[in-house]
């Protein structure tokens, strides 16, 4: 879990300069998609918590989107666009979601930041 940790930190690290702005920005965060023969489904809203306390400590108004796995399925399913009205409907300026992969020994931790309006950051 301290990868995770470390992941999480370099995350945050990315994020655009103007989150320390006097407006905070939103950011809508989602569950992560979990992968692994062990059951690891935990991970899915537990990687969100630790990336949103990193988020607020650098400033940013975090919320975690309470959805069902199968509605997120079908959101993401229908591309960016869709995860954009996502978060303009949660009132947020960015959607955060991510994946985590683990084979063995090794995982991967892959996470997006997308903009509700525009491209993605």
């Amino acid at each position: 879990m301290t990868k995770a940790v470390l992941w999480a930190a370099v995350l945050v690290c990315l994020l655009p300069v103007h989150v320390q702005a006097q407006e905070a920005v939103r950011v809508l965060m989602i569950p992560f998609e979990v992968h692994s023969e062990e059951d690891l489904d935990y991970l899915a809203t537990e990687i969100p918590k630790i990336l949103q306390q990193y988020l607020k400590q650098a400033g940013a108004a975090v919320a975690l989107l309470e959805i069902d796995a199968q509605t997120l399925i079908q959101v993401e399913a229908q591309g960016p666009a869709a995860l954009r009205n996502l978060a303009l409907k949660e009132e947020a300026d960015y959607l955060l979601g991510g994946s985590f992969t683990r084979i063995g020994t090794h995982f991967s931790l892959d996470a997006y930041l997308l903009a509700s309006t525009g491209s993605a950051a």
